[in-house]
């Protein structure tokens, strides 16, 4: 059954519920407050309203709590993102995990193209000091065949992103320049891939293994997201 099937569904056995919900329709730009409602409830609600297209702020006390009404509300809708802490003090001076960067920042560029919809997040994430969006917006770019891009000027775009050059690439962060071939490693990504250009033109991308270097598939697409939540641009963080 549909995910939104199984809300009507569900709503049609709740009188009470449907009469709240229904006043929370009526007037959109009312704050809800969901105090008091079992944990069902709460998740059905925000469920039900996320299909409205309304942008929804859930609260979380905890991370364990958070990735557990994401996983809830994901059985409802799939209007719904979870902004991960890094589970550092305010202001820590220690790096994140750079898997929570990469899906903090995946999070934030969804945010900023328009998401409406659940985010999911604790207060501390909610208070780290991040990207400008339109800094993460001028920073992100997509690569496809045909894309024209001087290997130079890849290479100049990446390193305010946090990339570094070395001889092969092995892990995420990670990028090679040999000849007409530019090897990148993309935070999150499941593979690196191989950028093969003729001239100042990308001609085709390709995944390859980092520990045999061999290609395995080509890829129609790649986007590249800084590595983490601040640029060399110091200014551009607020």
């Amino acid at each position: 059954m549909p995910p939104l099937e199984r809300l009507l569904k569900y709503l049609e056995d709740h009188g009470p519920l449907r009469r709240f919900i229904g006043r929370m329709i009526a007037d959109p730009s009312s704050a809800l407050d969901l105090a008091g409602l079992p944990p069902g409830a709460k998740v059905f609600v925000t469920a039900l309203l996320a299909e409205t297209f309304r942008p929804i702020l859930l609260l979380a006390a905890a991370e364990e709590e958070a990735e557990a009404l994401t996983a809830s509300l994901q059985s409802f809708t799939d209007r719904v993102l979870h902004l991960p802490d890094w589970e550092l003090p305010p202001y820590d001076t220690h790096s994140p995990e750079r898997r929570t960067s990469t899906e903090r920042l995946r999070v934030l560029r969804r945010l900023a193209e328009g998401f409406r919809g659940v985010l999911v997040a604790t207060p501390p994430a909610l208070s780290r000091r991040t990207l400008a969006k339109e800094t993460l917006a001028a920073y992100v770019f997509t690569i496809s065949p045909g894309t024209e891009l001087p290997p130079e000027e890849l290479s100049r775009r990446l390193g305010p992103l946090g990339f570094r050059r070395t001889p092969l690439v092995e892990a995420p962060g990670e990028y090679a320049r040999r000849g007409g071939i530019f090897d990148l490693y993309p935070p999150g990504g499941e593979l690196p891939v191989r950028l093969e250009y003729f001239g100042d033109v990308v001609e085709a991308l390709r995944r390859f293994e980092p520990d045999t270097q061999r290609t395995t598939r080509e890829t129609g697409s790649l986007t590249i997201l800084p590595l983490r939540e601040a640029v060399v641009e110091t200014a551009a963080v607020e």
